[in-house]
């Protein structure tokens, strides 16, 4: 079904939302909206109409999202040919008139969920049911994740819950607050609507509805792992997994035919990208609309990011345990995360590309390159690209959704919960084998320290019989006998406090091979910078390791006030 509530035009003409400027960004084609006491509440269709429109709004944070949460991370470089206002970012010195530096899509989306919920009776009964509750769940739910990303971005906000006819002054005439005050409240905001039911409008331009909203409850354990509340994030993080039947399944691998690492048997590891979707930012299968430019920044002979020497050096080094099944306990070590990339040990074959080429796209480009956009997106022949000569002749390359929250998220963020409370060789499980009966309640060869058993915690349950799909992730690009391997275990002799640290560096790397370039990396690596004792130190190692001079920018980055768009 064609869907027209993600077209731009009608819906922005329906909230006001997308002007030019601060000072009439709210005001709209439609007069009687200026009144706000004046208009009635919402009925089922105004209401389905409003939450759709904010989704299409919540569109132009997307291409924000990737940008602003890789270029402050680890896993990018910016070239000399990039835009200034990226160089900028990434080198942590953005300047007064950087166009990324508005606040003002976000405060319009916050605005505009405001306006929103004064006008959606929640007690509305049709048929014994509240019919409104879900759109205002899910309002509320984008104005939270929004005002994430805002304090995220900026490290403090402006707290705005009631609607408002003009935006220019935003930050001068309301409070503003810190980073950890604005989750706080944002904790408080959701605790009553976790697990409460969203909108699901059935597909929506050949895309599940209820993809679009981030299920509050999992928005909610990201705020609490942020809090360093690691007992209550992976309560809710479990209580998502089991009430929904997530698993991680090794069926979303790269694997080489044979020990030779000649060719690859098997080369799914993308589909992940859409098979394993919990919430994306949808945009419209028509080329004419709306749609990010992630495609041209990353797959282009002059890409605006690429992907950073060190890390392609590292996932190419990784330790690959090739085995023909995991039920095997022979394998072979060969190199090579295959989550990166897959390199044949023969000379002459070409590389087969993943989330990255380090060999670039040979008589166009000889630079490496980012491909997951471009391998997780469609063709449109009607369109051209002029501006990319790597699609000049094949129609334009139109990216129709953004993952923003998949299963990998949420088993990674699972495990990066349990480690802090005190579970780390549960937690290692979650790479190395996979959380299932048979791995958890192993008595005759123990993967898991009993010790971690103590307290019977609800959370650490994968007894039911749907857990006996999961598999490690790491066996996703790093062969099937990763299970077996000896290699990969967490070393002897470590205190507990040294185990949580190990298998906390390992959940980062994990989280790198299976999200990278999504947008993730600043937010995973600022989140752990928060349960450090050094935390400011360790998120300038991590992100200097990029630079030319990194002594120079772990100096600057030991200061959070550098971390963030002024």
């Amino acid at each position: 079904m064609k869907a027209k509530y993600i077209i731009p035009a009608a819906i922005i003409a329906l909230l006001g939302a997308g002007m030019t400027s601060c000072s009439d960004m709210l005001e709209t084609k439609t007069e009687s909206f200026v009144d706000i006491d004046g208009l009635g509440g919402y009925d089922t269709n105004d209401a389905r109409y409003s939450a759709m429109g904010i989704v299409s709004q919540i569109q132009k944070l997307g291409e924000r999202y990737v940008l602003l949460g890789e270029l402050r991370g680890d896993l990018v470089d910016v070239p000399a040919t990039a835009s200034s206002e990226l160089q900028e970012i990434a080198s942590f010195s953005p300047s007064a008139d950087n166009s990324y530096s508005s606040r003002r899509d976000y405060y319009s989306v916050i605005n505009n969920c405001n306006f929103a919920l004064t006008k959606l009776d929640t007690l509305l009964v049709e048929r014994n049911e509240k019919v409104l509750l879900p759109e205002y769940i899910s309002i509320r739910t984008m104005r939270a994740w929004t005002y994430l990303q805002l304090g995220l971005t900026y490290g403090k906000a402006a707290w705005i819950t009631e609607p408002l006819l003009s935006l220019e002054a935003t930050e001068e005439e309301h409070e503003m607050v810190s980073l950890d005050n604005l989750i706080d409240r944002l904790i408080d905001e959701l605790t009553p609507y976790a697990g409460g039911e969203t909108i699901a409008y059935g597909t929506v331009d050949n895309k599940p509805s209820h993809y679009f909203i981030i299920p509050p409850e999992l928005l909610l354990a990201d705020l609490y792992l942020y809090q360093n509340r690691y007992e209550e994030a992976a309560a809710l993080y479990h209580l998502y997994m089991t009430e929904h039947d997530i698993t991680m399944t090794g069926g979303y691998s790269n694997q080489w035919e044979n020990v030779q690492q000649l060719l690859p048997s098997e080369l799914s590891f993308l589909l992940s990208y859409q098979s394993e979707t919990i919430a994306m930012i949808p945009y419209a299968e028509d080329a004419k609309e709306y749609h990010t430019n992630l495609v041209n920044l990353t797959y282009n002979t002059v890409p605006q990011l690429t992907p950073a020497r060190w890390w392609m050096n590292e996932m190419n080094s990784k330790e690959h345990y090739y085995s023909q099944s995991e039920e095997i306990p022979t394998y072979s070590v060969l190199s090579g995360d295959t989550r990166g990339e897959m390199v044949p040990a023969a000379a002459g074959h070409a590389t087969e590309p993943v989330s990255f080429s380090s060999t670039g796209l040979g008589s166009l480009t000889t630079q490496p390159l980012i491909c997951k956009f471009a391998l997780t997106s469609t063709i449109n022949s009607e369109v051209s690209n002029p501006n990319n000569p790597i699609f000049e002749n094949g129609g334009q390359i139109i990216l129709n959704w953004l993952a923003i929250y998949r299963y990998s998220h949420l088993y990674l963020r699972y495990a990066e919960a349990i480690n802090r409370a005190g579970k780390p060789t549960m937690a290692f499980a979650v790479l190395k084998y996979g959380l299932r009966n048979e791995v958890v309640n192993n008595e005759v060869d123990p993967k898991i320290d009993p010790e971690e058993w103590v307290g019977h915690e609800t959370w650490l349950n994968f007894e039911d019989a749907v857990f006996d799909r999961n598999r490690g992730t790491a066996a996703r690009g790093r062969g099937l006998g990763v299970s077996k391997a000896t290699e990969y275990v967490i070393p002897e002799g470590l205190s507990k406090e040294e185990q949580i640290a190990w298998v906390e560096e390992q959940i980062l790397e994990e989280m790198a091979a299976e999200t990278a370039f999504e947008g993730n990396r600043f937010f995973d690596l600022l989140r752990m910078s928060r349960h450090q004792t050094e935390g400011d130190k360790w998120f300038a190692t991590k992100v200097s390791r990029r630079f030319a001079d990194p002594a120079s920018a772990e100096a600057r980055l030991a200061d959070r006030n550098n971390w963030w768009l002024k």
